[in-house]
């Protein structure tokens, strides 16, 4: 569990250096949804690109607290929630990474 919390560490670092020395060369409108099908509503502001980290550490953040809560023993669930959390730690960051370097 402390490899997890150290590798979300070093992404939320990784995205703040990129956010810190990307976001003045972003433009004002960035492809963030995909998943629509015209290509006027997948643009967003600049700005929303801050969802994906935070998002991350959300996520990672609720599957600690259920684990925790619920499943303090178990070691089953404990190896389950933390293969879990390193498959949303490496998805965020590639996605972020990705955006981020497509359109600067």
């Amino acid at each position: 569990m402390k490899k997890n919390i150290f590798t979300t560490k070093v992404n939320f670092s990784i995205a703040l250096i990129l956010i810190l020395l990307r976001f003045s060369s972003l433009p004002p409108e960035i492809p963030f949804f995909y998943s629509l099908p015209e290509p006027s509503k997948q643009l967003s502001q600049s700005y929303v690109i801050i969802m994906v980290p935070i998002l991350m550490g959300l996520l990672i953040a609720i599957n600690t607290f259920i684990e925790r809560k619920f499943f303090n023993g178990a070691a089953f669930v404990k190896r389950v929630i933390f293969i879990t959390n390193t498959i949303v730690i490496i998805i965020f960051t590639y996605v972020f990474i990705r955006i981020i370097l497509l359109v600067t």
